[in-house]
């Protein structure tokens, strides 16, 4: 793939392969080249000769020549080219907006809304047959990236966060943590169409407990939270535990 950015003349061949990371070690070297090559330059140049462009293209050629990579990280192609009618500061500059452009991944957001499941941001409360009030509420943060979660009741609250998983991207992960001392994770996928987050529960003595929540959109302002446990094998139970109709406020 080649990328021109015509506006500095400047034009990077690289491989399909090639990550952000490499672009990151290039620019390192072009730093520490640069700087070496005008300290030693600077006794003997000529007055008015401007300093840099050599000093950049050969750092490129090191780099090449000295850092072969990974079959994670393809190494940039020994063809690649950098012609430049500009400073070396202006080429750092446009090499970090390239890096920034071809490391840009999804986020939660992204997926949530594609998914069509951002209807469950917001405030919830539902009734249980004591007659108590039950709070649920999703919001998003970090840019989207992540959804902060609130479960409470009188008895306890769980407050957690959502988020994708680096080493799988497609992955939603969840950890949350009680006013109690116990501690949640849990993995988000679908039943029915539905989100359903699947969760270990541990609490400070010890006690663990598996199941799932599923979270059933009725219209637009009232949902159904559904309870699932898990039998000895560790699978999903077909029979809902519990069922809760929270509304939102």
């Amino acid at each position: 793939m080649i990328t021109r950015i015509r506006t500095l003349n400047l034009v990077v061949t690289r491989s399909a392969g090639f990550q952000a990371c490499r672009l990151a070690d290039l620019l390192v070297c072009l730093c520490n080249r640069c700087t070496s090559s005008f300290q030693n330059t600077q006794a003997w140049r000529p007055a008015g000769r401007q300093v840099g462009r050599p000093a950049l293209r050969r750092a490129v050629h090191f780099f090449v020549r000295d850092n072969p990579s990974p079959d994670r990280h393809p190494k940039l192609p020994n063809h690649a080219l950098l012609t430049m009618n500009t400073s070396p500061i202006l080429l750092v500059l446009a090499l970090l907006s390239f890096t920034g452009a071809t490391h840009a991944q999804s986020s939660l957001g992204d997926k949530v809304i594609e998914a069509g499941h951002d209807w469950l941001i917001g405030h919830w409360e539902a009734t249980d047959d004591d007659g108590r009030t039950l709070h649920q509420s999703f919001a998003w943060d970090l840019d989207k990236h992540v959804i902060a979660m609130v479960t409470k009741n009188p008895r306890w609250e769980i407050k957690g966060m959502t988020g994708l998983n680096p080493e799988k991207e497609a992955e939603a992960v969840f950890v949350g943590f009680s006013n109690r001392g116990g501690a949640v994770k849990g993995r988000w996928s679908k039943k029915d169409g539905s989100p359903m987050l699947r969760i270990k529960a541990m609490s400070q003595d010890g006690n663990a407990w598996e199941g799932a929540v599923v979270y059933k959109k009725i219209n637009g302002t009232t949902m159904e939270v559904q309870l699932f446990g898990v039998d000895d094998n560790g699978q999903l139970k077909e029979s809902v535990e519990t069922t809760l109709t929270y509304r939102k406020k």
